[in-house]
């Protein structure tokens, strides 16, 4: 464009001015995107480019609009994961989980950023493997309820069975497990 007015500009100079201005436009283009949906999707894609097999994962809510995506060489289910709880984090959204017919190992894997809410009692090992996020049962608790717990918080209503809270870990990656039997 300036150089259809005579001006003339070097590479240089253009580099200056994206250094410059760039972070702004961006900021500016970020703050005008529309806000994310409640309804997210994980889509996972087998692509073939250059003749090599890639995997492409694209987070999506609701109206089709992209939130993130990555394309891996290798099928990596857990970074895909990663990728949707840093979403959450930068969305400020929370994972709610309502179960009202619990199972074993309830919580298992849960990461930051997730609350699971039981209602009534629940069987053996609540919150295992839990690495940070918030469980509530409303009843009891079964057997080793928190055991190997890593991180977050598990809030019991009634009462914990015979090793409840034993072998709970500190992961430094989270912050350190809490369990709490809210009867007595």
């Amino acid at each position: 464009m300036l150089l259809e007015r005579g001006i003339d500009v070097s590479y240089e100079t253009i580099r200056r001015r994206a250094i410059k201005f760039g972070p702004k436009i961006a900021q500016n283009l970020r703050r005008r995107q529309p806000k994310p949906g409640d309804v997210w999707h994980l889509d996972e894609v087998a692509v073939k480019c250059g003749g090599k097999k890639y995997w492409l994962w694209r987070a999506v809510d609701q109206s089709g609009l992209v939130l993130e995506e990555i394309l891996q060489k290798k099928r990596d289910k857990l970074a895909a994961k990663r990728l949707s709880v840093s979403l959450m984090k930068r969305c400020g959204m929370t994972l709610h989980f309502h179960v009202t017919n619990a199972g074993q190992r309830v919580g298992s894997m849960c990461l930051p950023g997730t609350e699971i809410v039981v209602d009534g009692s629940t069987s053996a090992d609540v919150g295992w493997l839990n690495a940070g996020g918030v469980i509530t049962v409303k009843g009891d608790a079964g057997d080793t309820a928190g055991h190997c717990s890593s991180g977050g918080k598990i809030f019991i209503g009634g009462r914990g069975g015979t090793r409840t809270g034993s072998l709970m870990k500190h992961n430094p990656l989270y912050e350190e497990p809490e369990l709490w039997l809210l009867s007595w």
